[in-house]
């Protein structure tokens, strides 16, 4: 292993690859190897050809669904902050709250189904982030706990876009590409 350091640069040695690291003012920065560079060029069209195998409107179901997820898994654990800090409740009372939340978006999941054979996927799946978004924005207004209590109920059976997504990933994809699909469904969530 080399570790020589001159003025102009310096060069590591790692698993028989030199990187040759320049000197720029006092500090050194990383430039990938050649064989490196290849390995990202490689990276990125493994990335582009599975794009190309889907159509655009599961990349489009894919990104909502990440944000839509996104934002639950970033508003709910302040949740409990602020629950504790705006009603002066202990933690017995935000876990009384997840756990209601939680029952009642197992049951807004069952709903899902059924709304979703009846008033289609799009339009439950627009319904179920509109909603959500909404009543999220309630909970921020609650003046009282059970007001909270209240409205993170509705806020769980209006979650009723689940079923319709799984639904639409059946629909856009052909049967080869399912589970495939599926599997990229579940890595962004």
């Amino acid at each position: 292993e080399d570790r020589s350091t001159t003025k102009k640069g310096s060069k590591i040695s790692f698993l028989r690859t030199t990187i040759a690291l320049p000197f720029v003012g006092d500090r050194y920065y990383l430039s990938p190897t050649p064989l490196g560079k290849i390995m990202i060029r490689k990276q990125i069209e493994s990335w582009k050809d599975i794009y190309h195998e889907y159509p655009k409107t599961f990349w489009v179901l894919i990104v909502v669904s990440f944000i839509d997820q996104l934002g639950g898994a970033l508003l709910f654990p302040f949740f409990a902050l602020y629950i504790t800090a705006r009603f002066n409740v202990g933690m017995v009372e935000v876990g009384i709250l997840f756990a209601l939340f939680s029952i009642s978006n197992f049951v807004g999941s069952m709903l899902g189904g059924a709304l979703t054979d009846r008033f289609g996927r799009k339009q439950v799946v627009i319904f179920s982030l509109v909603a959500t978004s909404i009543s999220s924005v309630f909970m921020g207004l609650a003046s009282e706990l059970e007001v909270f209590y209240l409205i993170a109920v509705l806020s769980g059976i209006f979650s009723v876009g689940g079923p319709a997504r799984q639904a639409m990933v059946a629909d856009l994809l052909p049967e080869k590409k399912r589970a495939q699909g599926f599997g990229i469904f579940r890595v962004s969530h």
